[in-house]
């Protein structure tokens, strides 16, 4: 499944640039967040931006109640330099 939405996604790209939007990343299960790490390591010359939405309250909620997938990733992705991190500087009560 990796590989051939991977090879899907080369194809596409070699015709036009896509933008994929994810929302509510903090959600995801481990089988999605394992997708996400994997295209995030293996488009780096195909023209696709994988902008991926997340809140931060909700990651660390579900942290305290025994982990998060999307975390767990998120540190490594940062780590391997795969991301860039974008945040809002309000808190969903003062929109």
């Amino acid at each position: 499944m990796l590989f051939a939405t991977l090879q899907l996604l080369q194809q596409e790209c070699a015709k036009r640039p896509i933008v994929m939007q994810i929302d509510d990343l903090q959600w995801a299960d481990s089988a999605s967040v394992g997708m996400l790490h994997f295209l995030a390591r293996n488009i780096r010359d195909m023209r696709l931006l994988i902008l991926g939405i997340y809140r931060p309250e909700d990651i660390l909620l579900d942290r305290k109640v025994g982990g998060n997938p999307f975390l767990d990733s998120l540190r490594i992705m940062r780590r391997e330099s795969l991301c860039d991190e974008l945040t809002s500087n309000h808190s969903p009560r003062e929109r």
